[in-house]
């Protein structure tokens, strides 16, 4: 058992020290090959977890945005309401013609430009209005004008007399914002 034994041993301790070198050596290269895949992998997470934040961001703003909409759909119905279309300028006309029935001796209303005037992004038709009303009428006619349903600029007022004391001339040129677009 001395020299082969020897030699033997050392043959079986060589082999077995290369095929644990081997091993290792083995072992290595997948450690090196599932850490590449791990990295890979998390910078796929990584980036997936910064377009779920992307994505949570832009359907927040989806939200705020279709909110601002529906609140100012309902700006924009009030605004229509208030801002007569062609059909609608008609109904502006009689109620006018109502008030001065309601209030006046006689009244003129005057169309100064039968197309509508851009200002900006507006558009009005500028008008002139004339009531000759008994003086007790005036504060009563006053509150039923301002009342009127639709957007209406007063550009200047004033009253004068009209034929005595008790009667008074009231002037208004206005401007009527009208839709755009609009056609008399």
């Amino acid at each position: 058992m001395t020299g082969n034994n020897t030699a033997e041993i050392k043959n079986k301790i060589q082999s077995v020290l290369k095929r644990a070198a081997a091993v290792t050596i083995i072992m290595l290269i997948i450690d090196v090959i599932v850490l590449q895949v791990l990295n890979s992998q998390i910078q796929s997470i990584t980036k997936l977890k910064k377009s779920v934040v992307q994505l949570q961001v832009e359907s927040e703003s989806i939200t705020q945005t279709k909110a601002f909409l529906t609140s100012q759909k309902q700006n924009i119905e009030a605004f229509s309401k208030v801002v007569p279309d062609q059909s609608d300028f008609i109904q502006f006309v009689q109620t006018m013609e109502e008030i001065a029935q309601d209030f006046a001796i006689s009244h003129e209303l005057n169309f100064v430009s039968s197309t509508p005037v851009r200002e900006k992004d507006y558009l009005y038709i500028p008008l002139t209005m004339r009531f000759n009303i008994h003086s007790s009428q005036v504060i009563p006619f006053l509150r039923r004008f301002e009342r009127i349903p639709y957007l209406v600029q007063v550009t200047n007022f004033e009253i004068k007399n009209y034929n005595s004391l008790e009667n008074v001339s009231v002037n208004i040129k206005a401007k009527i914002y009208v839709q755009n677009p609009f056609t008399l």
